[in-house]
């Protein structure tokens, strides 16, 4: 783990990423780390900051993959492969992972990942991912597709796509495209 870490601390550092780029508790974070290093606190912060290390490049899906095992991630909450149930918890899906999410849980999708999920639960996709949610709040960035049921309210940007159907809501940001069925309502902000 301190081996891959050291990768990550040099790509920050060879785009130039300091303090006055990034938040400033995440650089203390790292260089804390980077002095005395522990393991649970890596998989924290790297856990806490995912989304930022993904969608910077700064890590990848494949680098995950590679780096370890699916028994090493799956400990940890981020998953690539299968379908997983997921309740009133946090799960990242990268690659092809699936999910079938309820309660008070928090999804964050990369790659293909997809989540069908219920209740009160929170989706945020990114890259090609998509999701179907039914009285849910949702994020779409990238090309993510989503499906919205019931009184779903989704964000949307980039060049995602939302089909929001009964009485869902959605905010569409720039290219967003969004399907609306009679009782749906768009706001293009």
């Amino acid at each position: 783990m301190e081996g891959k870490f050291k990768v990550v601390l040099k790509r920050l550092k060879d785009a130039k990423l300091d303090e006055n780029i990034l938040c400033s508790k995440f650089w203390r974070r790292i260089i804390a780390l980077s002095k005395n290093f522990n393991e649970k606190d890596c998989w924290s912060i790297m856990v806490d900051n995912i989304e930022w290390l993904l969608n910077t490049g700064t890590m990848t899906s494949d680098d995950l993959v590679s780096w370890f095992t699916e028994k090493q991630l799956n400990e940890h909450g981020i998953y690539s492969t299968g379908t997983h149930k997921i309740v009133d918890r946090i799960a990242i899906g990268i690659k092809d992972a699936k999910f079938e999410a309820s309660g008070h849980s928090r999804i964050a999708l990369f790659g293909n990942a997809f989540c069908e999920a219920f209740d009160t639960t929170f989706v945020t996709g990114f890259q090609n991912s998509s999701f179907e949610i039914k009285n849910c709040t949702g994020e779409a960035f990238g090309n993510c597709k989503v499906v919205a049921r019931d009184f779903s309210k989704v964000e949307a940007w980039d060049n995602s796509t939302v089909k929001a159907e009964t009485y869902s809501f959605v905010l569409a940001h720039g290219n967003a495209q969004v399907q609306n069925s009679e009782n749906s309502h768009t706001i293009i902000v």
